[in-house]
């Protein structure tokens, strides 16, 4: 009768602790280990790689296209991932944590526990069975003395006491070797090792998990928080940008508006002003309050071109025109203004608007006069900066008040390039009040 445990037993203390599973294909394409056959120790391992050896023999398009599509380190790893997904979860893996190390420690220590408290099971069953046959042979041997029977000779005493005392010391000895065994000092390490660092280890380690889940839904919660705040940016720009695109749409059809109801034809500055003032203060958009401040400098433009004639105009004597050629301006105001006849007795009055609707030549004239020339004619004389505002109005005259007249617009636009030209620092004005003309060909004045 021998001590030893069972084959399993022995396996079972032996191996390493279980790998993780594997991929269900290793890279060759043959179907990847499973159940015992994870342990290398075992049988079963050892017959699986005979089953792939003949597999691999069968099938070498199949081992060999594993070889060359994998590289030399995939071709190295069992457990290299196949699967369609497994590429994508591959790439997020990252390093275990410390703590996991940890806790795998503990885990081998309580499986070689367990399979040290297995062979220590197994002799300690069979040492029960010896101690119950010994104590069996005990009460047998006791027999001899019981009872009226006489006592058996000296020497078969002394043999029955020796062979009572050999089974004790067999048993002692057996639990000693039981004490003293390499399984009973691995489980007494185990045991205390589990014990000094079993509760602190998951302890650390729950406290990590916790930890990295909170910084993980901190992290996730901070990244909707972003893309909300995102978004939320996102669709403020675009209600801004249909804000300011609707409010510039509005100043601008405002001001078609007015020259379609004819204000600027009545040369009611103020009016068109007080309109545009009132729109721009119901706006929300600063973009489109600097739109308003610009249609209204137009507006400001083409009532500076007409302040300018009421001021220069008295005593001028028209030199163009068919009808007022030779006459002169002997009274001029906001309203209209009253002419000499070449008689020099009968006198004609004209108002603005007419003025501005029917004589468009001699319109032309007093703007050659007094705002092309302005520098140098008209009292006061035109600085550069009121000059170049006079020409943007004037323009802004024959291109809106005078439209009906086929000629007008482009000599407004004759007038707006001439600023431009004698003046290059307002070229940017003029295309904000002209963004249909193309100022590219007109080059500075040297």
């Amino acid at each position: 009768e021998t001590n030893a445990p069972p084959k399993a037993v022995q396996q079972a203390a032996a191996a390493p602790a279980p790998r993780p599973a594997a991929p269900r294909t290793t890279p060759s394409g043959f179907r990847a280990p499973q159940g015992d056959e994870l342990d290398q120790n075992s049988p079963e391992y050892q017959d699986y790689l005979k089953e792939k050896a003949k597999w691999e023999a069968e099938h070498p398009a199949g081992a060999a296209g594993g070889g060359e599509a994998a590289p030399a380190a995939a071709q190295a790893a069992e457990v290299a991932p196949q699967e369609d997904g497994a590429a994508a979860a591959a790439a997020s893996l990252q390093a275990p944590p410390p703590e996991l190390g940890k806790v795998h420690e503990l885990w081998e220590r309580a499986y070689s526990c367990k399979a040290c408290a297995l062979i220590i099971h197994h002799r300690i069953d069979k040492l029960i069975i010896r101690t119950v046959e010994a104590r069996q042979r005990i009460d047998s041997l006791s027999t001899r003395f019981e009872g009226d029977q006489p006592l058996p000779p000296e020497d078969e005493i002394d043999q029955i006491m020796a062979q009572v005392g050999d089974l004790s010391q067999s048993v002692f000895d057996e639990y000693e070797s039981i004490k003293g065994s390499e399984e009973f000092t691995k489980v007494q390490k185990g045991i205390s090792f589990i014990k000094s660092r079993g509760a602190r280890t998951v302890e650390e380690t729950m406290k990590r998990l916790r930890s990295e889940r909170l910084e993980a839904e901190r992290k996730a919660q901070k990244a909707a928080e972003e893309k909300a705040e995102k978004q939320r940016q996102k669709e403020l720009a675009e209600k801004k940008k249909k804000l300011i695109e609707d409010e510039t749409k509005a100043i601008n059809d405002k001001f078609e508006a007015l020259t379609t109801a004819g204000v600027f034809r009545q040369l009611d500055w103020a009016g068109a002003k007080r309109q545009l003032n009132a729109m721009k203060g119901d706006f929300d958009s600063a973009e489109a309050a600097v739109v308003a401040d610009l249609v209204i400098r137009k507006v400001e433009a083409m009532q500076l071109v007409h302040e300018i004639m009421i001021r220069n105009l008295k005593n001028y004597t028209f030199e163009k025109g068919k009808e007022l050629k030779g006459m002169k301006v002997i009274e001029v105001d906001e309203r209209e203004m009253k002419l000499l006849k070449k008689d020099g007795k009968s006198t004609k009055k004209v108002n603005w608007p007419k003025f501005y609707r029917e004589y468009h030549g001699n319109l032309n004239e007093l703007f050659n006069t007094f705002v092309v020339r302005g520098r140098k004619n008209g009292t006061p004389k035109l600085r550069p900066k009121d000059w170049s505002v006079a020409m943007m109005g004037a323009a802004l005259t024959m291109r809106v008040i005078c439209a009906d007249d086929p000629a007008a617009p482009a000599r407004g636009t004759s007038i707006a390039k001439e600023a431009v030209r004698q003046f290059e620092i307002y070229r940017p004005l003029a295309q904000e009040f002209f963004p249909d003309i193309d100022f590219s060909d007109v080059k500075p004045e040297e």
